[in-house]
């Protein structure tokens, strides 16, 4: 359940994003998305990991688990870098970004990461990359209050430099 409404928003955050030319919308969106992508990471890999041994593989379907979480450890790595790279291309050339629509798209972001947490907290108990996907849940809450409160109909260009 939380991996269907995670990613049906992630799209909607990507489009508002695009739309509106808000970076925190795009970065928002593209943390959802590893989100999507560690939940099922993490769907995978218990599946396989419940499965019964195999003959000769008797070992290594629980290391399945721990290789999810590095992927999606990589993944959240590949977005901060995205995201820096387009923050500095912001500072060079500021984008005009419309407040009340951002704000509108990360309200309704911050019930859907609400309530993906409060879906994945029995499941973050028994499973490392649950356990993952619900701190990046977490995350995507803050990430969310932290759009909510970017100024509104603003241009955005480095504050205190």
């Amino acid at each position: 359940m939380a991996f269907s409404i995670t990613a049906a928003y992630a799209l909607v955050e990507v489009v508002a994003g695009v739309a509106t030319g808000s970076l925190a919308l795009i970065s928002d969106a593209a943390h959802m998305g590893t989100d999507v992508l560690g939940l099922g990471l993490a769907l995978a890999a218990i599946r396989l990991a419940r499965r019964p041994a195999a003959g000769r593989r008797t070992y290594g379907t629980y290391r399945l688990e721990v290789l999810a979480a590095i992927i999606n450890g990589l993944l959240l790595f590949g977005v901060a870098f995205y995201v820096l790279y387009e923050a500095v291309q912001r500072f060079r050339d500021p984008v005009e970004v419309p407040g009340l629509p951002v704000l509108v798209v990360a309200v309704v972001g911050l019930v859907v990461n609400l309530i993906s947490f409060r879906l994945l907290t029995a499941g973050a108990k028994e499973s490392l990359n649950v356990k993952g996907a619900y701190f990046e849940v977490l995350a995507d809450m803050l990430g969310s209050v932290g759009v909510q409160v970017e100024p509104a109909d603003h241009t955005e260009e480095p504050v205190g430099f």
